[in-house]
């Protein structure tokens, strides 16, 4: 009979501490709060994101161009060269759409 007390006390010991215990140590976080952003900054960092892939787009692009002209050798870079200087020849009689002289990146005679 002399352990009953001490059980009894364990019981509330154990109880106590499992309602305490999810309140404070396994309860969770809340996430921290977004940062207030005005409509301009918005704006602006949607751009700077646009501008970047433009960019990197652009970089893959030359580094294309490059790799490609590199594997080529001498002989070969030169018969592409000139013909493309006889398909442009050949083709000036011709009318050439007015979006493709526009919009080309290559310049057109």
């Amino acid at each position: 009979m002399k352990n009953k007390p001490f059980k009894r006390l364990s019981v509330w010991l154990g109880l106590l501490i499992l309602v305490t215990a999810p309140e404070t140590s396994w309860s969770q976080r809340r996430p921290p709060r977004q940062k207030s952003v005005t409509a301009e900054e918005s704006q602006a960092a949607s751009e700077d994101a646009q501008e970047k892939r433009r960019r990197e787009m652009w970089n893959d692009l030359e580094a294309d161009r490059n790799r490609h002209h590199a594997a080529q050798n001498k002989a070969t870079r030169k018969r592409m060269k000139r013909s493309l200087k006889e398909a442009r020849k050949q083709g000036r009689n011709r009318m050439m759409p007015w979006w493709k002289r526009v919009f080309s990146r290559r310049q057109y005679d």
